[in-house]
């Protein structure tokens, strides 16, 4: 078990890294994450055996930046993830224009080596 401190319902969860096949649901490994500093949780640890393979990684706005989108993307991975329009690196119309509930807007920069979606 491990506390996290942004969970306001319950504080305490357990990480699962988990790669899977998105079409078949098939799971190909699964990492649970014991809360220890000295784990490889980060694209250079569970990632790196499995770059220039075609995979597409998903991840929530834990960590989702442009940052790491680039990372992956110039490792030969594609990656979707939800974003926090306030996240370091983050374009600025994001933290600015106003979006409705249910709206949907795209936003591609960098020659779409970036495509973004807000939802």
């Amino acid at each position: 078990m491990q506390y996290l401190s942004n969970k306001k319902a319950h504080g305490w969860g357990i990480k699962l890294w988990v790669l899977s096949d998105s079409i078949i649901g098939y799971t190909h490994h699964i990492n649970v994450n014991k809360g220890r500093r000295n784990e490889r949780h980060s694209p250079n640890g569970q990632m790196e055996p499995r770059f220039y393979k075609d995979h597409h990684v998903t991840y929530d706005s834990f960590f989702t930046s442009p940052a790491l989108v680039y990372y992956l993307l110039d490792k030969g991975t594609r990656s979707t993830g939800t974003v926090i329009k306030t996240r370091k690196g983050m374009p600025s119309n994001f933290k600015t224009t106003p979006i409705q509930k249910g709206e949907i807007r795209v936003k591609i920069t960098d020659y779409n080596r970036f495509p973004t979606v807000r939802i």
